[in-house]
């Protein structure tokens, strides 16, 4: 049975908090009543250890879903390139790009 132990009581209980996760299973460890730690036995980590052996590789080499892609030929696929768009701007008035300075000085 699993059981919560705050951090002081595992502390001052250590031998207790060993023996509980041999014999009842993995142990939670909290610290100011949020769940921070698991404290487990060698038997239990090992098979959690065990789990995660696999690379990256192994994991997708060993996935039959893969295997399922309708992967066409590289002969087969034809690439449409599309050719360039042309855009075409026109303006109805004319546009000044004087600066505000340069037209004060025109005025006076």
């Amino acid at each position: 049975m699993t059981k919560h132990w705050p951090v002081q009581d595992a502390k001052a209980r250590f031998s207790e908090l060993l023996e509980a996760s041999v014999t009842d299973g993995p142990q939670i460890i909290t610290k100011r009543g949020v769940e921070t730690a698991v404290f487990v036995s060698i038997e239990e980590w090992r098979k959690l250890d065990g789990k995660s052996g696999q690379t990256a590789k192994d994991l997708l080499l060993n996935d039959p879903r893969r295997f399922e892609l309708d992967i066409p030929d590289r002969k087969s696929v034809v690439l449409r390139r599309e050719p360039p768009v042309l855009i075409r701007c026109s303006f109805s008035t004319p546009m000044s790009f004087q600066s505000s300075a340069a037209s004060n000085r025109t005025e006076q």
